[in-house]
């Protein structure tokens, strides 16, 4: 678990640097929601995982879900319950569900995506990405959606290698910032 917690961190750690005193604290509120008896965005029913031969030695994962498989005031409800409530975490529920603006109940979800870094160019990002497609096939899903940081052009590459292609570009202010996304598409119906 504590891989899957150094990897959100990882992929957003200027918003939870913003939002926790430390990264201890930080990781420690990713794993409760995680492990959260309400659904969310980051609650493990949505995180595949890849590893080679020993199940705890992981090596990458992704979050996945359909749009209409997280309840409305869920993630609320699970990020206080990890404790830390407070108006920076009020604040982080609304950064979390940047994912549902402007999608379908029928659309799916890829939230995040990481490999540890002594695994990475071995194919696992591709095979994570192939499986959350045909998870959102098996759930008939209509699109798959993703943001990719404005000016990422490695992951911008990767992903459009995988036929997903630019949608728009999204602003989001957070805490003084403008952060820039793309929203990515992957069509799965024509």
């Amino acid at each position: 678990m504590d891989v899957i917690a150094e990897g959100i961190y990882s992929n957003n750690k200027k918003v939870f640097d913003a939002l926790f005193d430390d990264k201890n604290k930080a990781t420690d509120a990713i794993i409760k929601l995680i492990n959260s008896e309400y659904v969310n965005e980051y609650h493990g029913f949505f995180i595949t995982v890849i590893y080679d031969e020993d199940p705890r030695k992981i090596e990458g994962f992704v979050i996945s879900y359909k749009q209409d498989q997280i309840p409305h005031n869920s993630t609320f409800m699970a990020l206080k319950d990890t404790e830390d409530f407070s108006i920076p975490l009020m604040l982080a529920n609304r950064l979390f569900n940047r994912f549902k603006f402007n999608l379908m109940k029928d659309d799916y979800i890829i939230n995040e995506l990481y490999v540890l870094e002594e695994y990475r160019n071995k194919g696992h990002g591709t095979r994570l990405i192939k499986k959350s497609i045909q998870k959102a096939r098996q759930y008939n899903a209509d699109n798959v959606f993703l943001d990719v940081e404005y000016g990422n052009d490695y992951l911008l590459n990767f992903f459009n290698k995988l036929g997903f292609k630019k949608q728009n570009k999204i602003f989001k202010r957070f805490m003084g910032n403008v952060p820039g996304y793309y929203r990515l598409e992957y069509k799965l119906k024509r």
